[in-house]
């Protein structure tokens, strides 16, 4: 093994961060195999990860994860390589990371979920994604606006997009209280979801867009 493998220069950035920065896929999986390590952070805090969200190589970002670099890892600004994907706009990454075990309730430094930042970039496919893997639709970020909210304002296909939260709230709703106290009880979740409804009256539409 080459002892110098994870040397940094005076970015902090080590030869695996350069390679695959500038997209040097077979420079980068000779240092992996040499046992460069992955999870080194530069100056600003990213790893080798983040980098190949940068790079949109989700190739890359493979090697990288089989090679056990940390999928939750945060840079200075609080993004894991899922956020930081989000707040690029990357979708194909976004959803690649959360196939591969992402999690979805990490909060950058403005206390945004991975929800929020899809919503933010009108990621229809990557909104729905989360949904399924049962992301937090009632967090709030720093500023106490809801997930919700987010979506409220992506005024393109706002309809489609708030029919997928009216579901998921009153599935959690349903799941969390029995039935016989729903007539009595309007938590946050339920009040979120009443939110939505609200919503899609405005827009002259019921839960089935009729």
């Amino acid at each position: 093994m080459n002892s110098d493998v994870n040397i940094c220069d005076d970015d902090k950035s080590t030869a695996l961060i350069k390679a695959v920065q500038f997209q040097v896929e077979e420079c980068a999986m000779i240092l992996l195999q040499s046992d460069a390590d992955p999870n080194v952070m530069d100056a600003s805090g990213n790893t080798a990860l983040h980098y190949a969200v940068y790079s949109k190589n989700t190739c890359t970002a493979a090697n990288l994860l089989r090679h056990k670099a940390m999928i939750e890892a945060k840079n200075k600004d609080s993004l894991t390589p899922l956020l930081l994907a989000l707040k690029e706009n990357n979708q194909q990454m976004a959803e690649f990371l959360v196939d591969m075990g992402a999690s979805n309730h990490a909060t950058d430094h403005h206390g945004r979920t991975s929800l929020m930042l899809a919503a933010g970039h009108k990621s229809k496919g990557t909104v729905r994604l989360l949904l399924q893997k049962g992301v937090d639709v009632c967090s709030k970020d720093g500023s106490g606006r809801t997930a919700l909210s987010y979506v409220v304002n992506c005024s393109d296909n706002l309809k489609e997009i708030a029919v997928a939260y009216e579901e998921k709230q009153r599935e959690m709703f349903q799941n969390k209280y029995p039935a016989e106290v729903l007539a009595g009880k309007t938590s946050e979740e339920e009040q979120a979801r009443l939110d939505v409804c609200e919503v899609n009256k405005l827009k002259g539409k019921n839960r089935y867009g009729q």
